[in-house]
């Protein structure tokens, strides 16, 4: 999302979800791993480079979001345990 045309992410969004939802059909894939550097947690991006965030990447995440079912480590509160530990908590404040 860093290095996309702004104007055209949405429509990158409903190509995405097309093509996932076409590869899960053909194949019987059940599960898709997403890498994103967009800030599944609310805060941050997740690259050190990415600094426009804007509403349309938050638009397109939108038709991501609630065309698909994306479940992250911060929705699934995977690491509430761990997070608690100032010691690691860094970890998942920082980029990437």
């Amino acid at each position: 999302m860093e290095r996309a045309k702004i104007d055209l992410l949405q429509n990158c969004a409903l190509s995405l979800v097309k093509a996932v939802d076409s590869l899960k059909e053909a194949h019987g894939i059940q599960n898709v791993y997403l890498a994103t550097d967009y800030p599944v947690g609310g805060g941050k991006t997740q690259s050190s480079t990415f600094h426009l965030l804007t509403e349309d990447h938050h638009k397109a995440m939108d038709i991501v979001n609630s065309s698909l079912n994306v479940k992250t480590w911060v929705s699934m509160d995977i690491f509430s345990n761990i997070r608690k530990n100032e010691l690691v908590d860094k970890e998942f404040t920082g980029a990437g």
